[in-house]
């Protein structure tokens, strides 16, 4: 257990304090995004394998007991978390997390319809639909971080950004993407949504047909037969 909470706080360390002590500003000029991309990905991929390694190495204390409803909250959730994720990967995002960050002045009209944070929420709905069918202390200690973690980095994110762009310039960039997904309607058609909701949605049904299985070791249809 002790491992498995100090992987836990090593993630969210390093989540944070390259924001906090500015190690992301004073990093790019002299690698460039690229490579600090590639370094912080490969970075945040061993720490989350630590977490999952320790998580399986952890003693398991049951908090409640498996029922069939609760196999399909991620199952009708993940749908919708996928399509954030890719098609927000896809969407120019100045204002949050992103692998395309594009100009704060310049918002496309489809990251109205993700939210101003669509990976960030793919990321949080994830986590939080996946509480219910893991009632054990470990798996709601691992998920409740997750969660904690996308919510405050939203909050975080738009701290951050007022304090670059000034709070008028920030409040007239966020007028066209608003804090919850799907709620502006008019850029659904735009490239970007279509394609990566529709990969999502592929990565998705993947998941349901065996991937999930191979992948974590559990079939989440099976659960639910």
């Amino acid at each position: 257990m002790i491992e498995f909470v100090l992987s836990i706080v090593v993630f969210l360390a390093a989540h944070v304090l390259p924001r906090k002590l500015a190690l992301r500003e004073r990093l790019i000029p002299v690698i460039g995004r690229p490579a600090y991309m590639v370094l912080y990905s490969g970075l945040s991929l061993g720490l989350l394998v630590w977490i999952i390694s320790a998580a399986a190495r952890g003693p398991y204390i049951e908090l409640w007991s498996f029922a069939v409803w609760q196999a399909w909250v991620p199952i009708a959730v993940m749908p919708v978390a996928s399509i954030l994720f890719f098609a927000g990967s896809l969407v120019p995002n100045p204002l949050s997390v992103g692998f395309r960050k594009g100009d704060a002045n310049r918002i496309p009209s489809a990251l109205g319809v993700l939210s101003r944070h669509p990976i960030l929420w793919a990321f949080g709905l994830w986590a939080l639909s996946h509480i219910p069918p893991n009632g054990d202390l470990i798996s709601v200690l691992l998920f409740g971080s997750f969660a904690f973690f996308a919510l405050m980095g939203s909050f975080g994110f738009d701290k951050r950004m007022q304090r670059l762009m000034g709070r008028e310039a920030w409040l007239s960039a966020v007028s066209g993407a608003g804090a919850v997904p799907f709620i502006r309607v008019r850029g659904l058609k735009t490239a970007s949504v279509l394609i990566g909701g529709s990969l999502g949605l592929i990565i998705y049904m993947g998941f349901m047909h065996g991937a999930h299985l191979w992948l974590i070791g559990a079939d989440p249809v099976a659960l639910v037969r």
